[in-house]
């Protein structure tokens, strides 16, 4: 089933994930569903996440960063309050694919993350809504955090956003 993404698939998928108890199936049925890049999953899989273990959490996390739709933003924004930076990391993914003006607020959040993928990733999605608090939280990260990664992605999130007041920002902390 993983290796077909026939959308005709999607409503036997869907049927499957609601019957059964197994939580190995379950998952391997998001995977299946993460092919197809359906937006008639998108309830399902939000219907899921309540009693979603780390694994399935990933995988629905996969599944939504294929569909590109506003839709797969909200249970997107739900996985970054997971406990696995794996499972945060994935949704920051899928919203960079579909960017919310109104999730800029916990991207900022984010970026001050312990780990610093997740930093990075959050840094990545900012500089994809590309408003002025973007800016300010780039140029932050970008002079100040502890990581080369996250300072890396700050400064191309800042060239992304083509802000000219982030210039003097990029050419100081080339010194």
């Amino acid at each position: 089933v993983q290796r077909i993404p026939d959308r005709r698939a999607v409503k036997p998928i869907l049927a499957i994930i609601n019957q059964t108890q197994n939580a190995v199936l379950k998952q391997q049925c998001v995977i299946a569903l993460a092919a197809t890049g359906s937006e008639k999953a998108i309830p399902t899989l939000s219907a899921l996440l309540p009693d979603a273990d780390s694994d399935l959490q990933k995988a629905i996390a996969e599944a939504l960063c294929r569909i590109n739709s506003p839709e797969a933003s909200a249970p997107l924004v739900q996985l970054l309050g997971a406990d696995d930076p794996g499972v945060v990391i994935k949704a920051l993914v899928g919203l960079r694919r579909n960017p919310l003006p109104a999730t800029v607020p916990v991207l900022i959040e984010l970026s001050a993350h312990l780990n610093p993928n997740v930093r990075r990733h959050a840094l990545e999605a900012v500089a994809e809504v590309g408003n002025g608090s973007a800016v300010s939280i780039l140029e932050q990260r970008l002079q100040s955090d502890s990581s080369a990664e996250v300072r890396t992605a700050s400064a191309r999130g800042l060239g992304r956003t083509g802000d000219k007041r982030s210039i003097r920002t990029l050419e100081e902390s080339l010194k």
